[in-house]
């Protein structure tokens, strides 16, 4: 289940990079002449919550956000390892279903999953987004990177838009923007935005932004290249809209809260972990 990029020629100074990020069990060969390995995780995001279905004139609540899965860093000398190692790939955790049931608050998300290599280190998944309530929409909490961390998603307010995701993520993926919220004055507001990851990049857009043309459901959280952290997903809009996806690690967006009689928002899939193994010769 590993993708196999730029690898080495096992000549002196040269390296050999290999990137597993297909979610399951896979099996890691030691190449020949290897003298130090350094291996990078990164745990499965958490999926998003879906938002409350509720009564008019009451506030609906968006779900929470999902966190970002952690990233861990170990190195050791060639020699010190067997020929294989056995390694798992975290799955992201599944969003919150949308809520099908009157006056009723959403459904929790699933933690994402954990990464490992037997006996060497693993990264723990991103915590689920809790289901939406009558008040505010928590933003996904940041994964704790080895150099520094992520950033949180935006709070899906109870009296407002959404709030940006951070932008001082760094090289920890993204937590999911909270969903938005319906207020007890009926107002619908947007949710909000996944956060930021590696190099700066944003995460998912909130759902309802003019940046969107008006698009309601949360935007998928983006990605920052191959074996690098992701964003976050954005919240969907108050209004049953679904929050989006986070990639790389990155936290599912919480879904919207709705009116009776219609679905809430669904929450956004955590991003896939991820395993990189660089082999210096």
């Amino acid at each position: 289940m590993g993708k196999l990029s730029e690898p080495g020629s096992s000549g002196a100074g040269s390296v050999d990079i290999q990137v597993f990020n297909t979610p399951g069990a896979a099996v890691w060969t030691k190449p020949a002449n290897a003298k130090f390995i350094e291996f990078v995780l990164i745990g499965g995001g958490g999926g998003g919550g879906s938002g409350r279905r509720g009564a008019t004139s009451t506030a609906r609540g968006g779900g929470g956000g999902g966190g970002s899965g952690t990233v861990t860093q170990s190195f050791a000398l060639a020699d010190a390892l067997a020929a294989m190692l056995n390694l798992t790939v975290a799955a992201g955790g599944a969003g919150g279903a949308a809520q099908t049931v009157d006056s009723t608050n959403g459904n929790i998300g699933t933690v994402g999953g954990t990464s490992a290599i037997t006996g060497i280190a693993r990264a723990v998944g991103g915590s689920p987004g809790v289901g939406g309530i009558a008040g505010t929409a928590a933003g996904g909490a940041a994964g704790v990177g080895y150099s520094s961390s992520g950033a949180a998603g935006g709070t899906g307010n109870n009296t407002s838009d959404g709030d940006p995701g951070s932008a001082s993520g760094r090289f920890g993926p993204g937590g999911g923007g909270g969903g938005g919220c319906i207020r007890s004055t009926n107002v619908v507001y947007n949710g909000g935005a996944g956060g930021a990851s590696a190099t700066m990049m944003p995460g998912g857009v909130a759902g309802g932004l003019a940046s969107t043309s008006g698009v309601p459901l949360g935007g998928n959280g983006n990605s920052n290249g191959d074996g690098l952290p992701g964003t976050g997903g954005g919240g969907g809009r108050g209004g049953g809209y679904a929050g989006g996806n986070g990639v790389a690690g990155g936290g599912g967006g919480g879904g919207g809260g709705s009116l009776n009689g219609t679905d809430s928002g669904a929450g956004g899939t955590g991003g896939d972990g991820i395993i990189v193994i660089r082999t210096y010769f």
